[in-house]
């Protein structure tokens, strides 16, 4: 029994106390040891392979993993040269930190635009104003299925209104197929108001982007003329404005000068006297296929930061081990 516990058996070990370096394979003996009883131990081995002269294919991989093992640190003794490019490294970075803080501050917002289709959303709101002496006949028809959501256009719309000088309303366009559906207005031509484009007796309101007023919106007026526009639609969501956070814009072009009454377009025909049909102007502003949504946002700080200066943080450290091999050179080569 005592010569079967004092037999060793042959182990293969790999030692990966230095990670990033494959080290070979090495051979030795279990040796056994005595205890205080006399009893024979032996160590366990790290990685038994088997038998001595078995093969070490199954070792070959650990030492391929091992190789690759990117978080392995060789041991450096401190060293005050290292210790003093470690805070400039540091310090360096601070600095680079507040700098981009700055540059933050300075940044300008980032917009994001978006085409959106019109056929399948709306009603979208459409603020007007009547500057029409004689006032504004307006209607907003969409009675069949050629109106995308003409049917959640207000009951209100869909018959006849009369805007008097001055007064604005908002009314719910939409996107139609049909050239007769969508919003008309009628009015004397004959007169206008001071400070208004003569012949026009109607405005389209744009809220526009205004910080320095109260509520954050400017209210930008376009004439209509007689005649058939086309409207693009804008909707802004501006995170980065104190007030007026979503607004809605208007801005349209002339497609036809024809001013004339079609009595077929408009149901306030039937409110108006021959002689006020042949005489007045109309005016069709039509909804285009597609529309904008655009977004406003700040800039992420948080990106920035971890980005920006976590990288200037590496590169500073990766220019002290620079300085600390050329350091390191030339003090060798000193007492040489």
């Amino acid at each position: 029994m005592a010569d079967e516990g004092l037999q060793g058996e042959v182990v293969c070990s790999v030692d990966i106390t230095a990670p990033g370096k494959a080290q070979q394979a090495k051979s030795r003996a279990a040796m056994p040891t005595a205890e205080d009883d006399g009893t024979a131990v032996t160590p366990e081995p790290v990685l038994s392979l088997g038998a001595a002269g078995g093969d070490d294919s199954r070792l070959r991989p650990l030492m391929l993993v091992a190789a690759a093992d990117m978080y392995s640190l060789e041991p450096k003794p401190a060293s005050v040269a290292g210790g003093i490019l470690t805070v400039l490294a540091l310090m360096a970075a601070v600095a680079y930190t507040a700098s981009q803080l700055v540059a933050y501050t300075r940044m300008p917002p980032v917009v994001t635009s978006y085409v959106e289709w019109a056929d399948t959303q709306g009603p979208f709101p459409a603020r007007i104003r009547c500057t029409a002496p004689s006032g504004c006949w307006i209607s907003n028809r969409h009675n069949d299925i050629w109106s995308s959501h003409g049917d959640e256009v207000e009951q209100a719309q869909q018959g006849c209104l009369v805007l008097q000088p001055g007064q604005e309303y908002t009314m719910n366009f939409t996107f139609t197929k049909q050239p007769l559906n969508g919003f008309v207005a009628i009015w004397d031509p004959a007169t206008w108001e001071n400070d208004t484009t003569p012949g026009s007796g109607l405005q389209m309101l744009a809220e526009t982007n205004a910080p320095d007023t109260p509520g954050g919106i400017f209210l930008l007026p376009t004439p209509v003329l007689g005649g058939t526009y086309l409207a693009n639609f804008v909707e802004t969501h501006n995170q980065s404005a104190p007030a007026a956070k979503l607004r809605h814009e208007w801005f349209i072009t002339s497609a036809s000068r024809d001013r004339v009454v079609l009595p077929a377009a408009t149901p306030c025909a039937g409110q108006l006297t021959q002689q006020q049909l042949a005489n007045y102007t109309q005016a069709m502003v039509r909804m285009q296929s597609a529309w904008y949504r655009v977004t406003v946002e700040p800039p992420d700080l948080l990106l920035t930061l971890v980005g920006n200066c976590g990288g200037a943080l590496q590169l500073f450290l990766q220019a002290g081990f620079l300085c600390l091999l050329v350091y390191q050179f030339m003090r060798d080569k000193a007492f040489r």
